[in-house]
């Protein structure tokens, strides 16, 4: 037992992409040619790279 700590992978909600649509982040990745890029996977199960200022989160500002 841990103490009840819990280490796990969490999806964050997002709008992401040139087109601004609805998406899962799932991690930080650092593209060759690219750079840094976010892993999206959009409602539609498409999966994008998308630059770091194409990503908005939107799982709330009630953490700030």
């Amino acid at each position: 037992m841990y103490n009840g700590i819990t280490i796990g992978f969490e999806l964050r909600p997002c709008i992401a992409g040139t087109k601004k649509k609805k998406g899962l982040f799932h991690r930080w990745y650092e593209d060759p040619h690219a750079g840094i890029v976010g892993i999206i996977e959009y409602e539609d199960g498409s999966v994008a790279k998308v630059t770091p200022k194409n990503i908005r989160f939107v799982d709330g500002a009630s953490k700030f």
